[in-house]
């Protein structure tokens, strides 16, 4: 019988990381339901998708950021540091006249967002013992809970009745109390066993900006396009094996293997979810409430898998968490597949979109945490933070990219002044391109030696 989480030794961080990924959370879930109001005020929907790819961008920053200084010195520094990108980016956003200054918003987000996150993941490798690391994942996946109750209900209201701008203010007081809380459990993390590498946070940055040009390259179509697209997705090649464990990009098995899957599955699930509520309000009618309660439904069905998934840990052990992920992945796309159908095609029930969506997050919840235990599980001692970072970067790589991909679709789709749904359709149907590439990395992702990262 493994202690709880709650107990004193480890009291102060459960609640530290639970407040973190909370605001995460509510950022998340509040900001997606009020975007396609200020893309509309802000004629700002051709440039839509980059509203998620500016975030994810600078989150890629941000996560190896506070994963190489978390290895290197004290845990506080980087948490410092990310609540003040965030505080920073959320007043930007609130006061933004023009759709180009709120991205610069959303970069500075995503900036602090990415630390937070890695900064969870490493409390969980540093801080609980192994048998506890799965509950702490299902526990971090509940943070999400009363974000997704309440942020979406909140976030439409105040769109409807007062101002999107609002959204973006309320949650300057919540980083503020995410400091306060989390600061001391940081301070009271293992010191690391050795010093991390030096150089990944430059090759970072380059990284960010390879896949921004690829972006940009495919928002203007035209004879250069293929070749600079190309050209761009080389330059993230060699970036990444100067940031990555060795193997990754080769789908080693083990460790290697379960950060491309959490690419690919980033990839699906956050590059739809950019277009559920648009998609809802274009074609169904939805109004930015509805939309959010949509995503609502998913964020309890993810929670409702993940606790499901750290069961089948405890009671089966790690060998079952390859079918969990491969099981998760199939329930993802099948759910965006039943949730687009229903959006696009009137004369099916309305209701089919908020269920297919849900079976979706059911995937996520339990696909999502099982690859991060088993990434995790495998970080050698002192290397927590790299490892961490990594996953996290992986996991925003591929939003970025899923979001970015889809946005470029959506508004080649506008250009071409194509109906709304056959639009939409096609978005869709560009995100569930990396679903077969995603089998093969759960099928390779079980098997390695813990700590060898390759």
């Amino acid at each position: 019988m493994h202690p709880s989480v709650f107990a004193p030794p480890h009291r102060v961080l459960t609640f530290g990381i639970i407040v973190a990924v909370s605001l995460v959370g509510f950022e998340a879930m509040a900001v997606a339901t009020i975007l396609p109001t200020a893309a509309r005020e802000l004629d700002g929907l051709g440039a839509y998708g980059w509203a998620f790819s500016a975030f994810m961008l600078a989150n890629l920053v941000g996560t190896m950021a506070a994963g190489q200084t978390a290895d290197e010195r004290d845990a506080r520094l980087p948490l410092l540091l990310a609540a003040t990108s965030m505080c920073l980016g959320l007043a930007v956003a609130a006061t933004a006249r023009h759709w180009p200054v709120l991205l610069v918003g959303r970069a500075l987000q995503g900036l602090g967002g990415g630390a937070l996150i890695t900064l969870a993941y490493l409390g969980i490798r540093r801080g609980y013992p192994e048998g506890l690391r799965p509950r702490m994942m299902a526990i971090v996946s509940s943070s999400w809970v009363l974000p997704s109750l309440l942020g979406p209900v909140a976030a439409g209201a105040l769109a409807e009745r007062a101002s999107w701008r609002w959204v973006f203010a309320l949650l300057l007081p919540l980083a503020l109390i995410t400091v306060a809380l989390m600061l001391p459990a940081m301070g009271r993390l293992p010191a690391p066993g050795r010093r991390s590498a030096r150089g990944r946070l430059g090759f970072t940055v380059l990284l960010a900006v390879a896949l921004a040009v690829l972006l940009a390259s495919l928002e203007v179509p035209s004879a250069w396009t293929l070749p600079a697209v190309l050209a761009c997705l080389a330059l993230a090649a060699v970036f990444a094996t100067r940031i990555l464990p060795p193997g990754t990009l080769r789908l080693a098995r083990g460790l290697p293997s379960g950060l491309v899957f959490r690419t690919l599955l980033s990839f699906v699930f956050f590059g739809a979810e950019a277009f559920v509520p648009l998609g809802l309000s274009l074609l169904r009618g939805y109004s930015p409430t509805a939309g959010g309660l949509v995503l609502t439904a998913a964020s309890l069905s993810w929670v409702a898998g993940s606790w499901t998934q750290a069961r089948l840990d405890e009671r089966r052990g790690p060998g079952t968490r390859q079918a969990r992920m491969v099981g998760g992945l199939l329930l993802v796309a099948f759910g965006i597949v039943v949730m687009a159908t229903a959006m696009i095609a009137r004369s099916l029930p309305g209701f089919l979109s908020p269920m297919g969506w849900a079976l979706a997050g059911l995937g996520m919840g339990l696909a999502y945490p099982t690859t991060s235990v088993l990434v995790l599980d495998r970080a050698a001692p002192g290397e927590e933070g790299w490892i961490s970072s990594s996953l996290n970067l992986m996991e925003n790589v591929g939003i970025a990219l899923g979001a970015g991909f889809a946005g470029a679709v959506y508004g080649l789709t506008r250009g071409l002044e194509l109906a709304p749904a056959l639009g939409i359709g096609i978005t869709f149907a560009t995100v569930l391109a990396a679903f077969p590439p995603g089998l093969l990395a759960a099928f390779r992702a079980q098997e390695g030696s813990p700590g060898k990262g390759a």
